[in-house]
């Protein structure tokens, strides 16, 4: 069994808060950090969420994720149900788009779906940023806590290879 060590990752969680409230105070000691994981178009206080604040302490800490901290810390047992779930998710969705069914139509299916409301919200948020044409990595990229950077990264990769054989299969049925 691996070993978990359930306080250090408590003291991480409490650091993530403090700096996300530092971050709201326009501390520029926390902006400086802040900025190195985050370009500046992502620096106004409605963009500082708990969840890019939890990824800025994970990738200081040499995680690529808060999720893969969280999991290193706590054993797999600690990722948790929304951590499941999303794995779920991902594996349906790619399936989905294998057998060429569009992007924003896969999303609507999959986001009726799911029991966590968290999940069913953060998928019908990136349905809505695909209907009005943004490209679904973008769209992916603004839940860090639930889509992790690595497998946004992938998805880039899969839009640019989408495109260049031909175009998108991501957009929404017409208005």
């Amino acid at each position: 069994m691996v070993p978990t060590d359930s306080a250090a990752f408590e003291r991480l969680r409490k650091e993530a808060k403090r700096f996300l409230k530092d971050l709201r105070r326009e501390d520029n000691a926390a902006i400086r950090r802040y900025a190195q994981c985050w370009p500046p178009t992502a620096a106004t206080n409605e963009a500082r969420t708990l969840a890019r604040a939890q990824l800025v302490i994970a990738r200081e800490h040499g995680y690529r994720s808060w999720t893969h901290l969280k999991t290193s810390l706590l054993g797999e047992k600690g990722a948790g149900k929304m951590e499941q779930e999303t794995s779920v998710f991902i594996k349906e969705f790619l399936a989905m788009l294998e057998a060429g069914r569009p992007i924003y139509s896969s999303l609507m299916e999959l986001g009726e779906k799911q029991t966590s409301p968290q999940l069913r919200a953060t998928v019908e948020e990136v349905a809505g940023r695909i209907k009005k044409g943004s490209s679904l990595a973008a769209a992916m990229a603004e839940h860090p806590a639930v889509f992790d950077p690595g497998y946004v990264g992938l998805i880039r990769i899969f839009e640019s290879e989408v495109a260049a054989l031909g175009g998108p299969r991501h957009n929404a049925p017409p208005a």
